[in-house]
């Protein structure tokens, strides 16, 4: 499994861990119509795992 390092390198999945020094308060944001997510910061020495991947994926990294 790659460590992606790089500014812009993204990570997507149903379910990711995180593990940080510091998380910034949730900010609720709007989806689509009366959607709503929440949105968090992770700084200082972050790393993630996706958990769980997608249960659908778009068309262009959709594997066969």
């Amino acid at each position: 499994m790659p460590t992606l390092f790089e500014a812009g390198d993204a990570l997507r999945g149903d379910r990711v861990a995180i593990d940080a020094r510091r998380l910034s308060n949730p900010k609720t944001i709007n989806q689509s119509g009366r959607h709503k997510a929440n949105a968090i910061t992770a700084s200082d020495n972050v790393y993630c795992v996706v958990e769980m991947p997608l249960r659908v994926r778009p068309r262009d990294h959709q594997s066969g």
